[in-house]
């Protein structure tokens, strides 16, 4: 239950894009296309895969992910653009709560924080925080939220129970996705990926309801928020984003492997929108280039990260990508640290419980190669 308040409370503390962000990531998009077609002659072979024993407990067989444009050799630094999204709260507001009639809305401050809360006469709610996090929620997501433990980490992991069909009676998934599509592009956010859906069935999370209710009463635990009785009304497609820019995967600063991973989540019923967590979309543009360090030598990197590590456990690194992750953002004093980043995705193997095996994120800075915290 513990992980599950976390969670919404992560959830609660969420925020959002704009429309005027788009036109500067649109141009920004140009010119890093222009850099690509004018430099394709040069381009550097990456290889795709890479299957490598540095050691007796480091294995690789890592998959390589590349921004296309980045086969020059180059890569690029970005920088937050001028626009801020707290000074496009009103329009967020009429596309998600689309005339809803307000109940409260008051701004919470705290030093330099500070967030924008509307509660509508539903009970529907949207907070829009200064450092670009948005969350959009209304009663009936609360509830499904309740009922999905996605991070595979944990033993209450249920995610594949809502993976058996694809489509429900009120739209097929497709359908569902561009809806979302389309209310992401209507706010700014345009260069997403879809990364998981879940087919959240009522029957199904009927079911695991009761099981979340036998379990609270084992443990002696109280559950407020039960909805005991689950219709067609309540299936709904649960969807997992994660966002890029010009090719680059942005990396939130607060985001790690399991439930917090993508930087947007978003529930879509038959009654249209009922959940969206928006964490860490930042309109950029930009900066300048430089030269990009090579998967090989970042291998090494790793190789030395883990071998500073007192630990008998083995190791493989699965999984490579360039990416953009942002350290911090002051979005009011429009500056923050975004740096071009090796991630490396390794599989830890405890020496002791080896089937207790968990994956773990490094990134190291793509143009020094230094570790980054």
């Amino acid at each position: 239950m513990m992980k599950k308040l976390l969670l919404i409370a992560v959830l609660m503390v969420s925020t959002v894009i704009f429309n005027s962000g788009c036109e500067k990531e649109k141009v920004a998009k140009s010119i890093v296309e222009q850099t690509e077609s004018e430099t394709v002659s040069k381009s550097i072979p990456f290889p795709e895969h890479i299957e490598q024993v540095l050691s007796d407990k480091i294995h690789v067989n890592a998959k390589i992910e590349i921004p296309e444009v980045c086969k020059s050799g180059k890569g690029t630094k970005i920088k937050l653009s001028q626009n801020s999204f707290w000074d496009n709260s009103d329009q967020i507001k009429e596309i998600l709560l689309n005339g809803q009639k307000m109940k409260e809305e008051y701004v919470n401050e705290y030093d330099n924080w500070k967030e924008k809360v509307y509660i509508t006469n539903n009970d529907t709610s949207l907070f829009i925080t200064l450092d670009n996090y948005i969350t959009f929620m209304t009663p009936q997501a609360i509830f499904i939220n309740n009922v999905l433990f996605s991070d595979k980490r944990f033993d209450d992991y249920n995610g594949d129970h809502y993976q058996t069909k694809i489509n429900l009676p009120f739209m097929t998934q497709e359908d569902a996705w561009t809806k979302v599509q389309s209310i992401l592009q209507k706010i700014g956010v345009n260069e997403i990926r879809m990364e998981n859906c879940y087919v959240m069935d009522h029957a199904v999370m009927q079911d695991e309801e009761n099981v979340l209710l036998a379990k609270a009463q084992e443990n002696g635990d109280k559950i407020s928020q039960i909805k005991n009785q689950w219709t067609e009304m309540d299936d709904s497609y649960y969807f997992e984003i994660s966002y890029s820019w010009c090719g680059y995967k942005i990396v939130a600063p607060f985001s790690g492997e399991g439930t917090d991973e993508y930087s947007i989540k978003a529930i879509y019923n038959s009654q249209g929108l009922s959940l969206l967590g928006i964490n860490g979309y930042y309109p950029l543009e930009p900066d300048k280039e430089f030269e990009l360090s090579l998967p090989s030598d970042v291998l090494m990197k790793v190789k030395q990260y883990i071998e500073n590590i007192i630990s008998e456990d083995s190791y493989e690194i699965q999984k490579m990508t360039l990416c953009q992750k942002v350290k911090y953002v002051d979005v009011e004093k429009n500056k923050g640290e975004i740096i071009p980043a090796w991630e490396c995705q390794v599989l830890v193997i405890p020496e002791e419980m080896p089937e207790n095996q968990y994956l773990r994120k490094i990134y190291f800075n793509a143009e020094t190669l230094e570790a980054i915290a």
